[in-house]
């Protein structure tokens, strides 16, 4: 497949922002924070490079290999998965150029979005469980694809408030099944909140004991359908009038007015500021 056509898609000059990427591979981990590589690439943080010419266009082969596809071929899953940036040729000829990723979870600093693991134990439980609904709606998508392991480590799995993002693709072993997701969970569930333990460890024994992924995913459904049910909901409102250029005084109004409307912290009638 030729992969030109995808270099198209990306205008690096289009942000001012330092354009930060994820350089994959153990390589990659290897080169220190401060090395320059290609005049171009400096490493902030341990695989995390910045682009300190994102004006120009990143290198990128003819045809791209076939362990590189599942990244085009989920290019409509980007809110969770990250795309392919351009390659980094090694000084060593012989060996593979770094591949980098962009859409990846780092954050503007230049620090990567907490692990699901640091985030877990201190998410409400409503957050926990909606993690868990968005790696499953994952699972056959990425199964397809043969990356379905990219979802079994906990550390590859991002978190930035709601959102579940994808370090990178891992292909590892193919053949994974829905209960090897259920035994992963099972294991990241320890410091779960109270009211999401229990129903979602039954949930994992039902994935472990081989039952069918519509009938899981609908199960997680209503119980994330459930702990949102139980959230406050809670609304701030705004109004304003102007008597406009020509007349004294103003004769419009806003509703509701501040008379009708309760704070929610004093059970008493809000007070316009």
């Amino acid at each position: 497949m030729l992969f030109r056509e995808f270099a198209n898609r990306i205008d690096p000059s289009e942000t001012t922002l330092p354009h930060y990427l994820w350089a994959v591979g153990q390589l990659a981990a290897q080169i220190p924070v401060g090395e320059t590589l290609g005049d171009r690439y400096e490493v902030v943080q341990p695989q995390i490079w910045r682009d300190r010419h994102p004006d120009r266009a990143p290198e990128l082969p003819a045809e791209i290999s076939l362990s590189h596809l599942p990244y085009l071929r989920l290019v409509r899953q980007s809110l969770h998965v990250p795309q392919i940036y351009g390659f980094c040729p090694q000084d060593n000829s012989s060996s593979d150029p770094v591949l980098l990723l962009d859409n990846a979870p780092i954050t503007p600093q230049g620090q990567l979005y907490p692990s699901l693991r640091e985030a877990w134990t201190n998410a409400p439980a409503v957050r926990q469980v909606y993690w868990l609904w968005q790696s499953l709606q994952l699972w056959p998508i990425l199964d397809e694809q043969g990356v379905a392991a990219s979802l079994l480590n906990p550390e590859n799995l991002r978190v930035q408030g709601w959102r579940v993002w994808l370090l990178q693709l891992h292909s590892g072993n193919t053949g994974h099944q829905l209960t090897d997701l259920g035994y992963h969970w099972s294991n990241w569930l320890s410091g779960s909140s109270a009211i999401v333990a229990e129903p979602m460890m039954q949930i994992c024994q039902r994935m472990r004991d081989g039952e069918s992924l519509p009938n899981i995913a609908e199960s997680l459904n209503q119980l994330l359908l459930e702990l949102a049910a139980e959230r406050p909901l809670l609304l701030e409102m705004y109004g304003a009038s102007d008597p406009g250029p020509l007349r004294s005084h103003n004769e419009d109004a806003t509703t509701p007015a501040a008379r009708d409307v309760w704070s929610q912290r004093s059970r008493s009638p809000a007070i316009a500021q």
